[in-house]
């Protein structure tokens, strides 16, 4: 629902962590996912927080693992419920949020027109 509500493409084809954590094709499946999300390098990760395992056992999954080292919780989404999000370290949108929020950002300006400020 997520995907067709934002109208973007998931990056993997495997959209729950459940057959990750568990079960026979788990590797398989695992694998598959990291090398998706090595080629697509979201910016945001969206988890479910009962899927996700707590920090002691995040290294004994590898996509947990891959998440872990390479996402920050974005701030302020212990309060977001269920799910929890991710901001990929490094990434353009971790830049835009350690950005402070009061500094002039320079704007493209429209053909013909001074230079805008935001």
């Amino acid at each position: 629902m997520f995907y067709f509500a934002s109208g973007r493409r998931p990056p993997t084809g495997l959209t729950s962590m459940y057959p990750l954590l568990a079960g026979p094709l788990t590797r398989t499946l695992a694998a598959r996912v990291v090398a998706d999300l090595e080629r697509a390098r979201p910016e945001l990760v969206v988890v479910a927080r009962a899927a996700f395992p707590p920090a002691a056992r995040v290294s004994t999954n590898p996509v947990t693992a891959w998440i872990a080292a390479n996402y920050r919780p974005f701030p302020g989404s212990a309060e977001r419920g269920p799910f929890g999000l991710l901001v990929r370290t490094g990434g353009a949108l971790a830049a835009r949020l350690a950005a402070p929020a009061h500094a002039a950002q320079e704007v493209p300006a429209p053909s013909g027109t001074a230079e805008a400020r935001l």
